[in-house]
């Protein structure tokens, strides 16, 4: 199992047990170990003192793990067997950040979160064809209803349904996209921002692509955070 960054350990008598879903530190990770093993089969992520994320081997000496609901599933499965033993490990706020960023797969809900990791973003110039690619995978999410990509103000490629017609639509698109833009240099941020639009059948997540503009409409229980990081 992959190790995980260095911190303050949590002091003794604190349960940290699988059961436990709340702790008394804020950001952290607690790392579970079979009786006699040296090396963790598992971890569990804290954020704003609550269990949020987890990753766990899938059988004892392979290189093969789960993450989310099914990690903490089997770390319960072993715990209720032959028992693990528990260490935990306080983080700041920016190791959790860096750990949660390329772990994403680890949360079953990435809404728990919060605002702590900042809207993952696609990078680089993008060929048209593997543009194209990408609005069709997009499109084909059982949460989503259509996706399309944008490029000055243009209807580049379309797959799926949109909520207006795609001259209007494309215009929609790129006078948000201006807006973000414009809105990210006001800020300083050097990120491109992404931002989700409510609307009445639906929101509509719109994100720079490299020189483009991807426009995803999906169902209300879509995440669109998760939807992103994805496509990255």
């Amino acid at each position: 199992m992959f190790k995980m960054p260095v911190g303050e350990t949590v002091e003794d008598g604190i349960d940290l047990s699988v059961s436990q879903g709340s702790f008394p530190f804020d950001f952290g990770c607690i790392s579970y170990s079979r009786p006699r093993a040296r090396v963790a089969c598992g971890h569990r992520l804290i954020c704003a003192g609550a269990a949020v994320g987890a990753l766990c081997e899938e059988q004892k000496g392979k290189r093969r793990f789960l993450a989310g609901n099914a990690a903490e599933e089997m770390l319960a499965e072993m715990e209720a067997g032959d028992g693990l033993k528990a260490t935990g490990t306080m983080w700041t706020r920016r190791q959790f950040e860096s750990v949660a960023r390329n772990l994403l797969e680890a949360f079953s809900d990435t809404t728990a979160l919060g605002t702590l990791l900042p809207t993952p973003r696609i990078e680089g110039h993008i060929p048209t064809r593997d543009l194209s690619l990408l609005i069709e995978r997009l499109a084909s999410s059982e949460v989503s209803r259509g996706a399309a990509a944008v490029e000055d103000g243009l209807l580049v490629h379309s797959a799926g349904d949109l909520p207006l017609d795609s001259e209007a639509f494309a215009a929609l698109v790129q006078t948000h996209l201006e807006a973000l833009v414009a809105l990210g240099v006001q800020m300083d941020m050097s990120r491109p921002l992404s931002t989700s639009i409510a609307l009445p059948d639906g929101p509509l997540l719109i994100a720079p692509a490299g020189d483009s503009a991807i426009a995803v409409w999906t169902d209300s229980e879509a995440d669109h955070t998760a939807m992103l990081a994805n496509a990255a």
